[in-house]
């Protein structure tokens, strides 16, 4: 398919031709959820000239037509590089080469980055014109025009960032395009780098999602099972004794209503099933597979049912997470670990296995997604040693002052917390009217008010000390605001360990 030749000249007024949109993301660590180069043999390869184009085997190399080709060798940078990609364009100018990436997901705040140059020796050339386009994969979408650069052969590696923010949580299909210019002379164009990715989400936010099977559900290849023979489904048809999958809008058995959700109905007969497969899908790191599903409100006739999703290679299955389900009016959620499938291609199957009865198995799925999971830095301990009587504290070796002593009331050591959060990174707040100090750390949140025995850890309330009603936060003149020190530790992560007679240590975090 040609999107670029007809289409793109008409993109000048919705993104101009050369700029793409610019990247303001802070620095910081990425996760891959898709790479092309890596995808290319999946692709659909496209030469085209002047009134004509045909499709181009990935792999096979045609001056002529021109090619798309794994690359291992040196760059006009002078430096080598393996597993890149070639893409050369037929030698009759002017003409080009496409690569169509289908039904791509793109996840929120995602970047497209992009890296190329010539192969090594192509000085013969005039520059070709470089670029990727993108198109939601919805009926009549525009074309989008990501970015367009015209690159020479002047020893350098070409790079480029684009935001696809504006995109985030779509399906689309992206292309990635060489035009020759003048001349399709030694245009061997070599893609080091054409990746989307994503920030790694920090402790305490929360899991991206780099793959939706519910957005998917219509171009996987659904099959109806039993008795040893399959049959084909078509997403979305009237249902029928061979199984149903489609959209489902209405109530679950948990009594809540949900739009947009994945109904799978296997078929009539017992012990016969129902899947979707999803193919060639790209595992990131930090990734894990969520989903979430109940029956159809209303249908407790059914004796229950096996579901899940399977995760193969080369058609062999390498793992199934299976769950069953039956009619307890609540909904189901699972979670499977992906990491030892990081940065590969795998294949999913979504499935519904019927009991010895198919009756009423009208499972909804309401989540099925990949997802990277926030990254847990290694963290080295940090240990604080505290002295009742004394304002010398240590942050390991480190000797330090604090302008109050720790001191012991009703047998529970106070300080100002400050000298804790400080050396852990927690953030201390101090609301005058309400004499309220607030804490966080990481997703932790603990408030405590002066004078009160009752403090709340992310909004749920608890005694201080349910041992000793007596221990609460005080003023110490002349305006020390003194804590409890293992209650907010230990609600920090940190384990509290007392020495006689007067030494206590916080090591953070817990072993």
């Amino acid at each position: 398919m040609r999107w670029i030749v007809a289409a793109v000249l008409a993109l000048a007024l919705v993104i101009p031709f050369g700029s793409g949109i610019p990247v303001t993301r802070a620095n910081g660590s990425t996760v891959v959820t898709y790479d092309f180069i890596a995808n290319a043999a999946n692709a659909e390869w496209n030469g085209w000239e002047p009134s004509t184009s045909y499709p181009l085997t990935f792999g096979v190399q045609s001056f002529t037509q021109g090619f798309a080709v794994s690359f291992s060798g040196d760059l006009e940078a002078g430096g080598p590089v393996n597993n890149a990609l070639e893409t050369y364009p037929p030698t009759k100018a002017p003409g080009g080469i496409t690569g169509d990436y289908r039904h791509i997901y793109i996840p929120e705040n995602a970047t497209l980055k992009v890296e190329f140059a010539f192969k090594q020796g192509a000085n013969a050339t005039d520059g070709v014109e470089v670029g990727v386009a993108f198109t939601e994969d919805k009926p009549s979408m525009p074309v989008f025009d990501l970015f367009r650069r015209n690159k020479t052969y002047d020893q350098s590696i070409m790079a480029a960032e684009y935001d696809l923010g504006p995109f985030g949580s779509k399906v689309g299909n992206f292309q990635l395009f060489v035009r020759s210019g003048a001349s399709a002379t030694a245009d061997a164009l070599v893609w080091t780098a054409a990746v989307i990715t994503i920030p790694t989400p920090l402790a305490g936010q929360p899991a991206v999602v780099t793959y939706d099977f519910m957005n998917e559900a219509y171009n996987a290849e659904w099959f109806g099972w039993q008795a040893g023979s399959s049959q084909p489904l078509a997403f979305g048809a009237p249902a029928s004794a061979l199984g149903y999958a489609g959209v489902y809008d209405g109530a679950l058995e948990d009594g809540k209503n949900y739009t947009n959700a994945l109904q799978t109905i296997p078929p009539s007969s017992a012990n016969s099933g129902l899947t979707g497969e999803y193919r060639n899908l790209y595992i990131p790191s930090h990734a894990q597979l969520r989903f979430i599903f109940g029956f159809q409100k209303g249908v407790n006739a059914t004796d229950g049912v096996e579901a899940g999703v399977g995760c193969f290679q080369a058609g062999v299955a390498d793992f199934e997470q299976v769950v069953s389900k039956v009619y307890d009016n609540a909904l189901k959620e699972e979670v499977a670990d992906l990491s030892s499938y990081a940065d590969i291609f795998a294949g999913f199957q979504m499935f519904v296995r019927a009991g010895a009865s198919a009756n009423a198995d009208a499972l909804v799925w309401v989540r099925a997604v990949i997802e990277v999971v926030p990254d847990t830095p290694s963290v080295v301990p940090i240990v604080l040693h505290f002295f009742v009587g004394s304002q010398t504290y240590y942050v390991d070796s480190l000797a330090k002052q604090m302008d109050t002593q720790p001191m012991i009331v009703e047998s529970r050591t106070f300080l100002p917390i400050r000298y804790v959060a400080q050396e852990l990174g927690a953030v201390v707040d101090w609301y005058a009217p309400d004499q309220k100090v607030t804490i966080t750390l990481q997703g932790k949140k603990i408030e405590l008010w002066i004078g009160k025995n009752s403090a709340a850890v992310n909004g749920a309330y608890s005694l201080i000390d349910p041992a000793n009603p007596n221990v609460v936060p005080f003023i110490q003149p002349p305006g020390r605001t003194m804590m409890p020190l293992r209650f907010i530790s230990e609600n920090l992560g940190a384990k509290v360990e007392w020495f006689p007679p007067t030494e206590a240590r916080v090591t953070w975090p817990a072993p």
